[in-house]
């Protein structure tokens, strides 16, 4: 999902973009955009598929409840 954003080695000449050498500038913001975007997916995959639903919600919901309300404020990501 980071591509063509993010590049660990210098790609094809082909499928090179401008922006690649300031992607350390702009990884920081991105990552955390991507970071909810992960999340947000989880979720949409988990309640979209009944199959998922049964083994994957509870897991899901027992991370949400552990971020919302044990993980303190300064170490929580969201």
């Amino acid at each position: 999902m980071s591509d063509p954003f993010f590049f660990l080695w210098s790609p094809d000449p082909s499928r090179d973009v401008v922006w690649r050498k300031y992607q350390h500038l702009y990884v920081a913001p991105v990552y955390a955009i991507l970071f909810a975007l992960w999340r947000f997916n989880s979720l949409k995959t988990v309640f979209a598929s009944k199959r998922l639903w049964r083994s994957e919600a509870a897991p899901l919901i027992l991370n949400y409840v552990w971020l919302l309300f044990l993980l303190p404020l300064k170490v929580c990501p969201n």
